[in-house]
């Protein structure tokens, strides 16, 4: 129809423009009214009938969005090839009469067996073609209308024909507290690949009894009001819808939508305040940013879990108490990672090279939103990095000043900040650069013209700052924070925590060169790739594990070899005194200096 219709704009035979409209694409009523032969579906209707109308086409009637659709783009498309054909309009609308329709008509078959099958020479039909047949085949053609207009076409509307087959992913999940089915006796995930087979399954041909069908997709719909409210990105101006953006889109993390669906029905449904539920959105975000900085996904599977978890807790507890239980209850690869964890990470870890821009532009702009409120476009921003990746003007610098640390500090997040002078200050030096850094519309920007100098100590003090900052723009509670179940890094008694901080901030002001590699129960202290020293912390000591042979270490009486394989080195030592801070800074200047070689490389 768009064809023959791009045809009719084309030409200027009356004759074939009369043949073309009173035989394909009109009808004149008894009134002289013509209307359309072909009806669409509602989705593609509006932009269809603009089009087919239209006595001279005219794209001026059509919105931004109109142009957008399929429908407006195949029109065009048919257009501008007629226009750079070589063959007469006649002769194409002739071979028009070469297409043929096929009508089957079935006798015994199962219809819907056949929708499956019947166009798997072409392109394949979507999960939700399927799915929709699925539920409206077996009802009569006024019903199958009826349910169609009412219900489906605005879920449509409400989550977009794009996002369908998400939304029912995610809907499913959400309705089953799952994200498992047993599809043909396998255990199967619920994915976009098995969203077809799992419908079935979850509402089999006998639950279209008793109005069953019209009961779950009027569900459907209710559901897809809410999820509009999760992905919609045109309207960010309330709070929440700012916080949801940053969380689906920023983040990219649309698996929290599973999570998110129930608890605006719980919203609804217990009368939950606005401000509630935009804390319970905040606290996905530290959850889904922290899991971020380990190097860990979100997943549909854990959101599912996160309902349960949800149900679990005590109902008389506030509304966002049982967000965050749900949201630290989960155990391995998704439990939310605590405080002194995630900030020694994050300060240690080579942000530039682990994100890409985008991620690394959203973590600056969250420091930039703490200290402005007039936040300069984004558009031509890029990532600066303060002592550059090449600093050739800065080696004699570094070397006057004895800095030889400065490449295991170039990625680091304090050496990051965000300009749109990039190409202009490159390379130079930093008394030069602090002047562009001053004029510069990000207040994190002109905060770096406040140094005298920049070097490997600057980044490191920035990135413990920023770090320490981290872990108030992405929270978690204090009362989560404590007793870890799965680190021991939560386990430190109050004296022990002391001492834990008061020997680390010596190793690092005693040598420049010395960072951090952190893990799971204990933290390694490196320097030029090789490894010098581990902490691993106890509830009420420190062991200290040396990378060296314990026999050419002086004195080396408290010494004992390191049995327990935690940390990198042959020996260990048991500290709980805070003088005994010193002597390990003197193991420390032994295997620096090279009187006892480390015995270990990264």
């Amino acid at each position: 129809m768009l064809l023959l219709k791009a045809l009719y704009d084309s030409s200027n035979d009356e004759m074939l423009k009369k043949q073309i409209k009173r035989g394909f694409l009109v009808n004149i009523g008894f009134d002289d009214t013509p209307k359309m032969k072909l009806k669409q579906v509602e989705s593609d209707s509006t932009v269809y009938e603009k089009i087919i109308m239209q006595e001279v086409f005219n794209e001026d009637v059509f919105t931004t969005t109109e142009k957008a659709t399929h429908v407006y783009r195949n029109y065009l498309f048919f257009k501008d090839r007629i226009s750079q054909s070589s063959s007469e309009l006649q002769d194409l609308f002739n071979a028009v009469f070469k297409l043929e329709i096929i009508d089957v008509c079935l006798t015994t078959e199962d219809p819907q067996e056949v929708f499956e099958s019947m166009n798997s020479t072409g392109k394949s039909l979507t999960n939700t073609d399927l799915l929709r047949n699925y539920l409206l085949m077996d009802l009569t053609h006024s019903k199958q209308e009826r349910l169609y207009k009412k219900y489906w076409s605005q879920i449509e509307k409400n989550v977009g024909l794009e996002r369908m087959e998400q939304y029912m992913v995610h809907y499913l999940i959400m309705k089953r507290k799952s994200d498992s089915m047993h599809i043909n006796r396998r255990s199967a995930k619920v994915n976009k690949n098995t969203l077809y087979d799992s419908y079935k399954i979850y509402f089999p041909p006998e639950s279209k009894q008793d109005d069953g069908t019209e009961k779950l997709m009027e569900d459907m719909y209710r559901y897809s009001v809410l999820y509009r409210k999760i992905v919609n990105n045109d309207n960010v101006d309330t709070p929440f819808a700012k916080a949801v953006y940053e969380l689906i889109h920023e983040l990219n993390a649309d698996s929290v939508a599973v999570f998110l669906l129930y608890l605006l029905n719980v919203q609804q449904e217990q009368e939950i305040s606005n401000e509630d539920m935009l804390s319970a959105v905040q606290a996905c975000i530290s959850y889904v940013f922290r899991l971020r900085i380990f190097k860990e996904s979100t997943s549909n599977q854990f959101f599912a879990l996160a309902i349960q978890y949800f149900e679990r807790a005590d109902e008389n507890a506030p509304f966002v108490t049982r967000v965050w239980d749900a949201l630290t209850s989960g155990q391995g690869r998704y439990r939310f990672p605590k405080d002194r964890e995630f900030r020694n990470t994050f300060e240690n870890m080579d942000i530039y090279l682990e994100f890409k821009p985008p991620m690394i532009r959203y973590i600056l702009y969250k420091y930039e939103r703490r200290r402005t409120k007039e936040i300069v476009n984004p558009e031509n921003v890029t990532i600066e990095h303060i002592l550059p990746q090449e600093p050739k003007e800065w080696l004699s610098h570094l070397a006057e000043i004895h800095d030889t640390s400065y490449l295991e500090n170039t990625h680091k997040i304090g050496n990051l900040t965000l300009t749109k002078l990039n190409s202009e200050i490159s390379n130079d030096r930093f008394e030069k650069k602090k002047r562009f850094y001053a004029d510069s519309g990000y207040a994190i920007t002109r905060e770096i013209s406040e140094y005298e100098d920049w070097n490997s100590s600057k980044i490191r003090k920035r990135s413990s700052a920023m770090a320490a900052e981290a872990v108030d723009i992405w929270p978690l509670p204090d009362e989560y924070n404590q007793n870890s179940p799965v680190s021991t890094w939560q386990i430190m008694d109050d004296e022990t925590e002391e001492l834990f901080d008061e020997l680390r901030e010596m190793i690092k002001d005693y040598d420049h060169s010395i960072y951090e590699e952190t893990k799971k129960d204990f933290i390694n202290f490196m320097s030029n790739k090789k490894y010098v020293l581990s902490i691993v912390p106890c509830q009420n000591y420190l062991t200290v594990v040396l990378n060296a042979d314990p026999n050419k270490l002086s004195p080396n009486d408290r010494l004992e070899e390191n049995k327990g394989h935690r940390g990198v080195g042959e020996c260990k030592m048991k500290v709980s005194d805070p003088d005994d801070v010193w002597l390990i800074i003197s193991y420390i200047e032994q295997i620096m200096n090279g009187s006892v070689p480390a015995l270990t490389s990264e």
